[in-house]
């Protein structure tokens, strides 16, 4: 099991949307998919989950200018209030679905150009609270969130009251078909990637939420995404 040792680098990546809007969304909305108690609905700025009527979730884009949690620095593709000044002209996104089924979609995530240097971007998948306790991934890293140390410490803002996040790396770079999954007793949800710039495959125990999340760097002296360039990321989301 690989654990991260870059704090700044796991606050970034753990941060909760706290800010987003000024960066500019141009996403495309996609479909509501209902079949057989799933439902996967696609907006220009997430993509959110149902199994049975209970939200599972949502998927959405993260980056922060500097690698830190400071304010004005973190950025998201949610339309919440944003928390600073700092770099929050960063970059237009899309998300775009190409392919769907009674239980999956498959997305095109695009970020870029940016108008300023993000030292980390990322695609966090959120939950509600901590209904799925068991994460695993193709390269055989599993386990239980609860087992997940937690010695970075996220300060409180926007009604998050603050504490302590913890994290675990997948082993293995992602290739085409390399897959992630929580678990718990509302089901599986599981990441499948499937091309892009995507590097790494995360799983956070945080206060809030227990989170799997593709990266686009495993190294905080690395920029993710500089000035004037795009990422991309495609990828599967399946409920099971």
């Amino acid at each position: 099991m690989k654990t991260l040792k870059n704090v700044c680098f796991v606050m970034a990546l753990a941060l909760l949307a706290v800010a987003c809007g000024k960066g500019g969304g141009s996403g495309t909305t996609g479909p509501t998919i209902s079949s057989g108690g799933v439902q996967i609905r696609a907006t220009q700025n997430s993509v959110s989950f149902k199994k049975n009527d209970i939200g599972l979730g949502q998927a959405y884009i993260e980056g922060s200018c500097d690698g830190s949690d400071n304010s004005g620095q973190n950025v998201t593709s949610l339309a919440l209030r944003p928390r600073g000044s700092g770099c929050l002209v960063s970059a237009p996104h899309s998300i775009n679905v190409i392919a769907q089924g009674s239980n999956f979609v498959q997305i095109d995530w695009r970020i870029g150009p940016a108008a300023t240097d993000l030292r980390t971007v990322s695609l966090p998948f959120d939950t509600p609270g901590k209904i799925f306790d068991k994460y695993c991934s193709w390269s055989g890293t599993c386990g239980k969130f609860s087992d997940i140390p937690t010695p970075h410490y996220i300060p409180p803002g926007f009604g998050f009251p603050g504490g302590y996040v913890g994290v675990v790396m997948a082993r293995g770079d992602l290739s085409s078909g390399s897959w992630g999954e929580i678990s718990g007793p509302y089901g599986v949800v599981r990441r499948t990637y499937l091309g892009g710039d995507c590097v790494r495959l995360l799983f956070y125990n945080h206060p809030s939420t227990n989170n799997i999340e593709l990266g686009f760097v495993s190294d905080i002296s690395i920029i993710a995404l500089p000035r004037g360039q795009t990422l991309s990321c495609q990828e599967q989301i399946s409920i099971l």
